[in-house]
């Protein structure tokens, strides 16, 4: 074989090899997107409130929809880059109601993000570290990110959240660190997936919150522990993960 055609050879390979970590970036920046279709994620919920514990179960839907909130004081929606509306839902079973709220999910090469639900009992979580990832992960890096202008109304409803007195707006300031690698068990595979550990803090007016989760190059978020102001403890785990599957809420009480 003539020096040409090892040449030629070598870099056919190193062409193909660099495809395939193109691809693999890209799939790793579309977890919570499909397109024309739906992802549909199921987490089991363990809430904890001193010595009260309640389980259930809370759903996530991804439709492509792109993203789009107030900013500011703008009455006008501003479309997020890279961003898509997801909406969280749960099951009344007394009632036999769903109750349904509208987030959204930042996806790129660089990093995601995911807004956790805020409705009833989650309202509180808006003072926690949200789930965040920046690329590349590995064990030891950190990163910072602010949420601003949490209450700015004095009648917010998250002051009913945090059970203050005292009513001021605050910012949370967020630092995460990678701490390990962790085996997750998901129930779907039946068996074991590697994860990232992230631990966070955030930093309010008010004291401080926590975050642990666990993140999956393949199905994202797979454990989220926040801890709140309130010392409570809200525990999402990955139960199921779907990209046709639409799940249905049944009502218990039958």
């Amino acid at each position: 074989m003539s020096n040409n055609c090892i040449s030629i050879s070598k870099i056919t390979t190193c062409i193909i090899f660099i495809i395939l970590i193109l691809i693999c970036d890209n799939v790793k920046s579309q977890i919570y997107y499909r397109k024309g279709g739906n992802i549909n994620i199921a987490f089991n919920i363990l809430y904890v409130n001193g010595n009260d514990t309640t389980r259930s179960e809370l759903f996530l839907n991804s439709s492509g929809k792109q993203w789009n909130i107030y900013t500011g004081n703008s009455k006008q929606k501003t479309i997020i880059n890279d961003s898509w509306a997801i909406e969280w839902k749960r099951g009344e079973y007394k009632n036999n109601n769903l109750v349904t709220q509208e987030t959204g999910v930042k996806e790129n090469s660089e990093k995601i993000f995911l807004h956790p639900p805020r409705f009833q009992e989650y309202t509180i979580l808006e003072f926690c570290p949200f789930p965040l990832v920046e690329f590349p992960l590995k064990i030891g890096i950190e990163w910072s990110w602010e949420l601003e202008g949490i209450g700015q109304n004095t009648n917010n409803h998250y002051y009913k959240a945090i059970k203050r007195k005292q009513k001021y707006p605050t910012t949370v300031k967020n630092h995460y660190r990678v701490t390990r690698i962790v085996n997750y068990y998901l129930p779907q595979e039946q068996k074991n997936i590697e994860c990232f550990e992230i631990e966070a803090i955030g930093i309010t007016k008010y004291g401080k919150t926590y975050l642990k989760t666990f993140f999956s190059h393949f199905y994202g978020f797979v454990y989220l522990e926040f801890k709140t102001l309130n010392n409570e403890t809200f525990t999402f785990s990955l139960k199921e993960y779907n990209s046709t599957h639409v799940f249905e809420i049944q009502n218990k009480n039958k």
